[in-house]
């Protein structure tokens, strides 16, 4: 099977999947999807990104969601004393006192520029209603068919 067709049945199948009760189902397909991609040398969750709603279902600090890398990779200092390295977005976003939510308060130094640094990527970042999602980056548009055979077509 074309790579760019294993794209689209994947696609496919989460976006018409059938609700929940499927998902278990629909996640093992998209594992298997993934991992069958990954062996011919694709990275499909590299021309994904996590596209930013609610902040209830994206990890704050594992997750790219601003930016090229995790937070815990920008700001290593702050993710070593974090007391939740699980938690999502939602929860980090408005916090007004970082000692509430950290192990230990900054020393100074690299730890709280690292701190301040975070504060000012975060500050500006404004959630929605909608719920967190995935954003295609090969098409400004969305997915398509289209986009993911050029994508295979670049890859070979």
């Amino acid at each position: 099977m074309p790579r760019w067709l294993m794209c689209v049945v994947i696609y496919d199948r989460l976006a018409y999947g059938g609700g929940t009760k499927r998902l278990g189902r629909v996640m093992a397909t998209l594992e298997i999807g993934l991992l069958m991609l990954q062996r011919k040398g694709v990275n499909l969750l590299a021309t994904c990104k996590r596209s930013l709603g609610d902040g209830m279902n994206i990890s704050f600090w594992d997750e790219t969601w601003c930016g090229e890398s995790p937070l815990k990779v920008l700001f290593p200092r702050v993710y070593a004393f974090e007391g939740d390295k699980k938690s999502k977005f939602a929860h980090r976003i408005n916090i007004s006192d970082w000692n509430m939510v950290l192990r230990r308060a900054p020393r100074g130094g690299v730890e709280s520029s690292q701190l301040e640094d975070l504060k000012a990527v975060i500050q500006d970042i404004t959630m929605s209603d909608n719920k967190d999602g995935w954003k295609w980056c090969l098409a400004s548009n969305g997915f398509s068919v289209a986009s993911a055979q050029t994508f295979d077509r670049c890859k070979n």
